[in-house]
């Protein structure tokens, strides 16, 4: 069977096509992807407890806070209630503090702070996204101090600690 030149090009077409709009495809997956947490806005809820019966460390470092007009506003206690109750009911943990709160998603130099100063806690919780979600911890309570940096994953329950007390986090988009 012999085939035209014409043949050949109805065949050749709709198989190049396909192969420049999977290529393309894949471009905006992967564009999507990189930027998938340099956008939008976060639910940021958290628990900072000590474990019943712990004792008072030595004097903390202070920690010092990048200043910008990044806000945060007030949110709703939903994602870690759980915990925080079967915390209250094991008898074995107080809880300092339960807060949330949302913010925009912005890289370190942009991000707020949530600033913690009652209860015995003093220090700052930072949440900021690269092309990754990173927490930025930096807390005292009763001489003990919590100064650690980790990438998140959403809609996760982190736990960060030291001899002295704990914080569960939860990040979420809003």
């Amino acid at each position: 069977m012999i085939q035209n030149n014409e043949t050949k090009k109805r065949t050749f077409k709709p198989v190049w096509r396909q192969s420049i709009l999977t290529f393309l495809a894949f471009l905006f997956f992967i564009a999507s992807v990189t930027e998938t947490h340099a956008r939008g806005n976060y639910h940021v809820e958290v628990i900072v407890f000590k474990q019943q019966g712990s004792t008072p460390g030595n004097r903390p470092p202070t920690f010092a806070d990048e200043l910008n007009s990044a806000k945060t506003w007030q949110s709703k206690n939903v994602y870690l209630n759980t915990y925080a109750s079967k915390m209250r009911n094991s008898g074995k943990y107080q809880i300092l503090t339960h807060t949330a709160w949302g913010q925009k998603s912005a890289p370190y130099s942009k991000s707020a702070s949530k600033k913690f100063f009652s209860n015995g806690i003093s220090g700052f919780i930072k949440v900021f996204a690269t092309q990754l979600l990173i927490a930025d911890i930096k807390l005292n309570f009763e001489g003990h101090s919590l100064s650690e940096r980790r990438r998140l994953k959403l809609n996760e329950v982190h736990y960060f600690d030291n001899n002295g007390f704990g914080v569960l986090m939860r990040v979420s988009r809003l």
